[in-house]
């Protein structure tokens, strides 16, 4: 409507948007990323393998970079449903206690409940949003 009409223009409504768990995860890792810290995800399904490799392969790229990374296991992958959400705790594995740390702050940002191992694991928990609608 015109401001000549006399009818008050109202924009029309978006409907909400959804993310996913995956997609909320990929954007916190996004946020690691562009913070210096390695986040990968469906890596290897051995962790002491992937973090000799991540460790190995960010000293040869940058020798004086804290070596800082995330990442959680391609066995995983079943943890996510089609539709990206999560049917079960998703573990990420950090570099260390001040990694696990920022991950733990990334992840909240994006709405996702976490929390810490006697491990130092990560456990990334379903959460209402993650499940399934009975519309």
């Amino acid at each position: 409507m015109s401001a000549d009409s006399g009818v008050p223009f109202a924009w029309p409504r978006a409907a909400p948007v959804r993310r996913s768990a995956r997609d909320r995860l990929l954007a916190a890792f996004g946020v690691l990323n562009a913070h210096g810290i390695v986040a990968l995800g469906a890596c290897s399904t051995d962790p002491a393998a992937v973090r000799a490799a991540l460790a190995s392969s960010i000293r040869q790229r940058n020798p004086a970079a804290a070596g800082s990374y995330v990442f959680w296991t391609s066995s995983d992958e079943e943890c996510f449903t089609e539709d990206g959400s999560l049917r079960g705790t998703l573990t990420l594995f950090a570099s260390g206690p001040a990694v696990a740390r920022a991950v733990m702050a990334a992840l909240a940002q994006q709405g996702l409940c976490a929390v810490t191992a006697s491990d130092g694991s990560i456990g990334v928990l379903p959460t209402a949003a993650d499940e399934p609608s009975l519309n």
